[in-house]
């Protein structure tokens, strides 16, 4: 009798051991698993009741993001409203590069510019002929009479360099040809000292 209960005894321990090593298996899966779960209760309000793309946003405001350079635009804390440099509205207008004499209008640069001998844009164009950037200049309010430091207005500089066109668009405009330089000349003058008979006409026909 005693051999035939000792079997039964220990299935009966056997199955209580395993039976106790579930429980424990499940209990640490629990204390695991709650250690991972994210805790709600610690969630901000606005976070709680927003869709996924608020909550989205209002992370993505939170992330400090390093700034980056890209050509043609400011970078770091760089003004949007900086004008562009007035030399450029310069050189542009001596090419007769209507483009980018447009674009730098545009982006507001100082049109009344002059270099160190009072030139401004309005004289670059008119000495080199190119109407269509003297006459978008003065739609743009360029100074028709702008004198240099010698008292030089653009009329001169088209006169000087014998570019008929830009000179009669000027005086059909109302530029003056009575107008002296530092030097005592008139536009009819510098056009007698060029000899410059088709320039010489050009300019009677104004006095």
């Amino acid at each position: 009798m005693k051999h035939n209960y000792t079997p039964a005894l220990t299935r009966l321990q056997s199955c209580s051991a395993g039976a106790l090593s579930l429980l424990g298996a499940f209990m640490l899966s629990s204390t695991c698993f709650a250690s991972v779960a994210p805790d709600s209760r610690k969630a901000p309000a606005a976070y709680a009741s927003a869709s996924f793309t608020e909550s989205y946003a209002m992370l993505s405001r939170k992330v400090e993001r390093p700034g980056y350079a890209v050509a043609g635009r400011p970078q770091g804390n760089a003004s949007s409203d900086a004008r562009p440099d007035p030399h450029q509205l310069l050189d542009a207008s001596l090419r007769g590069d209507l483009r980018l004499v447009q674009e730098l209008v545009r982006q507001k640069v100082n049109i009344q510019f002059a270099n160190e001998d009072g030139e401004r844009a309005l004289h670059m164009a008119a000495s080199r002929g190119h109407l269509s950037v003297v006459i978008f200049l003065l739609n743009n309010g360029a100074n028709m009479n702008a004198r240099t430091i010698k008292n030089w207005i653009p009329l001169h500089h088209a006169i000087r360099f014998n570019h008929p066109v830009v000179a009669n668009y000027l005086l059909a405009k109302g530029a003056p040809p009575y107008f002296r330089t530092t030097d005592g000349v008139n536009s009819l003058e510098i056009a007698e000292t060029m000899r410059n008979q088709r320039m010489i006409r050009l300019v009677m026909n104004y006095m």
